[in-house]
């Protein structure tokens, strides 16, 4: 085999793996409709070439593949350089607060005991959960592996932001 026969399958290769890394978590940001990849033909020196884009479903809005991994990337190098990745997900006054306006709607629609004690059940789920997350997407980003802790990627007339599970969000304009 030639070396050109080994470079377009390493970029078949590369551009399958960005494909599925990016599917169904590429959304225009103002109204949250999702990207599709689609491939243009264009002509360059006199010959076809097939550039992909990420685009909305009347082609009115796109960005191309290369551009986006370009930010992605830029985005999540600076993301390992960043100290504190924790979040705070709410001070105690302001959990006590959302605490005290769900159960005052809850109190109308609950009959008995047990669900009741589901509530307060669900509420101290909640706060495990989001203290996992964090943890968990701490752990990721320490390793390096972006694959499952990107849930969301946005992309704005203004710049494009990636958005973790846990509402950690980062940004860059282009």
């Amino acid at each position: 085999m030639d070396d050109r026969h080994i470079n377009k399958n390493t970029r078949i290769k590369e551009g399958k793996k960005n494909q599925i890394f990016l599917k169904d978590k590429v959304y225009i940001g103002t109204t949250g409709e999702i990207l599709r990849r689609r491939r243009f033909n264009t002509r360059r020196k006199g010959k076809t070439v097939s550039i992909p884009y990420y685009t909305n479903e009347d082609m009115s809005f796109r960005i191309k593949e290369s551009m986006l991994i370009n930010y992605l990337n830029f985005i999540l190098t600076a993301l390992t350089e960043v100290e504190d990745t924790s979040v705070v997900y709410q001070n105690s006054e302001s959990k006590k607060q959302q605490f005290l306006i769900e159960q005052r709607i809850h109190i109308k629609k609950i009959n008995n005991l047990d669900e009741y004690k589901n509530f307060i059940n669900e509420c101290l789920n909640q706060d495990d959960n989001q203290m996992y997350l964090n943890h968990y997407v701490k752990r990721k980003i320490e390793a390096g592996q972006f694959k499952n802790i990107i849930e969301k990627i946005e992309i704005y007339e203004t710049g494009l932001v990636c958005i973790l599970n846990n509402g950690f969000e980062m940004s860059v304009r282009f």
